[in-house]
């Protein structure tokens, strides 16, 4: 369950809130046409995650991933790289952002779902339309350090994982 205790003291409990509250104190909701893009992104990316979640292994389910789970993957995997492309028409000109500071709560999220995805059932996505977002977003400062483990937290495990 997602938690978070804000500094006044308050128990929040929703990933969507508590992202948006760390994103609004970052100053990375956006502004404007960038804020309508930025949640536009959230929503999609939060149906592309459910659809994921429903026929990928994850660290905590692999144990159970049997031959059902397995033919689902194989039957729907298709259909979820077809959703990648509704992300294709959003991206600005130069193919590598959604808005004008390419860091807003909606990119941000979406990168840390694609790269769950990447590092599990759908490495192609790096070679797709949003390889170049990807790519981009691995060096921005605070994720690089993130993804190489140098944060207080070490290296994190791969959520999701490959087929087994």
């Amino acid at each position: 369950l997602p938690y978070a205790d804000m500094p006044d003291g308050t128990a929040l409990a929703e990933s969507g809130a508590i992202g948006r509250v760390i994103a609004a104190s970052a100053g990375l909701l956006g502004q404007g046409k960038d804020f309508m893009v930025s949640e536009q992104l959230a929503g999609m990316t939060a149906d592309l995650i459910k659809k994921v979640f429903a026929i990928c292994p994850t660290m905590l389910t692999v144990e159970n991933f049997d031959d059902a789970k397995k033919t689902a993957y194989a039957e729907q995997r298709a259909g979820i790289l077809e959703y990648l492309d509704k992300y294709k028409p959003m991206l600005l000109p130069a193919g590598d952002r959604f808005t004008e500071s390419g860091l807003t709560y909606g990119e941000v999220d979406l990168f840390a779902k694609l790269n769950c995805c990447v590092t599990g059932c759908f490495p192609e996505i790096m070679e797709g339309p949003l390889g170049a977002f990807c790519k981009r977003m691995e060096e921005v400062p605070g994720i690089k350090k993130v993804l190489a483990g140098e944060t207080q937290f070490g290296s994190l495990p791969d959520y999701l994982i490959p087929m087994p």
